[in-house]
């Protein structure tokens, strides 16, 4: 009896963790071996440090070249959804790493940063998937995005959450590298067309005849 009520527990544990009640912290940089996200670059090609980033999480399958898209303003608060089932959690700024290896210092470093995935609304998995997002000049986390706003996307297959501690993250990238450019831009909704319109007018006529 007491065996099978330790593992009812462990099972509904496990399960609450799968639930999204866990923390982690990725690592998309380690200077010790070389392995460094840097390049990352504004709306011009610039590569820039003091940029925000972050990231947006999906189930596994997610399609993020999905177009952010707003009529009122996109906010990046943490978990709230930039695209539909695509939710935003802010990691940093990126930064100058000092030299390693045989190159120079890298700029538009993306670091690590810790996140907590507990008690968002619906749960984010272990199994879930993330791509690096970041802003272009003069947006910092936590701003609204308005239509016209410049971002950047990067995946990699690699970037899954598997769970508490420390994930890293950062073996496909030997730095520097890049540029990756903010060069994707926030679109408005968009507006019926004048076809669509008239169609729209013509079946409402056609409704009221009968």
């Amino acid at each position: 009896m007491k065996f099978t009520l330790l593992t009812s527990l462990v099972f509904v544990l496990s399960l609450h963790q799968s639930w999204g009640a866990f923390t982690t912290e990725l690592q998309f940089s380690t200077l010790f071996d070389g392995n460094v996200l840097s390049g990352i670059a504004d709306e011009d090609g610039v590569v820039t440090n003091g940029l925000s980033w972050g990231i947006l999480v999906g189930a596994p399958g997610s399609d993020f070249s999905t177009p952010l898209v707003t009529e009122l303003g996109l906010s990046t608060v943490d978990g709230e959804e930039l695209a539909s089932g695509l939710r935003f959690f802010s990691g940093g700024v990126t930064a100058e790493v000092p030299p390693f290896a045989d190159d120079g210092p890298a700029n538009g470093a993306v670091l690590s940063a810790n996140f907590d995935f507990t008690g968002f609304t619906p749960n984010v998995g272990m199994s879930d998937e993330f791509a690096l997002i970041w802003f272009g000049n003069g947006i910092t986390s936590g701003d609204t995005l308005e239509v016209g706003a410049n971002y950047g996307i990067l995946t990699n297959p690699v970037f899954v959450l598997e769970g508490d501690g420390v994930l890293d993250r950062n073996s496909p990238f030997a730095g520097p590298e890049g540029p990756f450019a903010a060069n994707l831009v926030v679109q408005g909704v968009p507006e019926p067309s004048a076809a669509l319109l008239g169609l729209i007018g013509v079946l409402g006529m056609l409704r009221r005849r009968r």
